[in-house]
């Protein structure tokens, strides 16, 4: 699934169940990676009979990229509705308090996000790193090889 599938509705920050599905549905290629990489950077006998490891390292980077952004910049976008939110005066003690919990479920998101991308960063590189590897500016580069 292409991470342009994604697009970023605020709408998505008032109903927190929602907000985790569609984070969830988004991990999937992260929460799978070690099998991604095994279809997709084959091993050396097939890249001998024309497998490009290059360029399925770059594609799988880039959309690895792609979505890491996409959902951290959806939970810090969720986690700036829900502070304006509570920074306003005329609501009850029952909207606050879920506001609150909202915040907190959303701060735990981003500790998970850090953890998830950190992960798939590391099982990506460790398989990727002979062919391909991603700049630190967001950028990508191939590696001569």
């Amino acid at each position: 699934m292409n991470s342009s599938h994604y697009t970023k509705d605020l709408r998505i920050c008032d109903d927190y169940l929602q907000f985790q599905n569609h984070l969830k549905d988004s991990r999937k290629l992260d929460d799978l990676i070690i099998n991604t990489l095994n279809t997709t950077v084959l091993t050396a006998t097939f890249r001998s009979q024309g497998s490009d490891a290059t360029k399925q390292c770059q594609q799988l980077g880039d959309e690895i990229a792609s979505r890491a952004a996409y959902r951290n910049e959806l939970i810090a976008s969720c986690l700036s509705r829900t502070n304006d939110l509570m920074a306003q005066n005329d609501m009850n003690e029952n909207h606050r308090k879920a506001l609150i919990f909202q915040r907190r479920q959303l701060q735990n998101e981003r500790n998970v996000e850090e953890i998830v991308s950190t992960n798939t960063e590391k099982t990506f590189y460790e398989r990727c790193r002979d062919f391909y590897t991603p700049s630190k500016s967001g950028t990508t580069t191939a590696l001569m090889k």
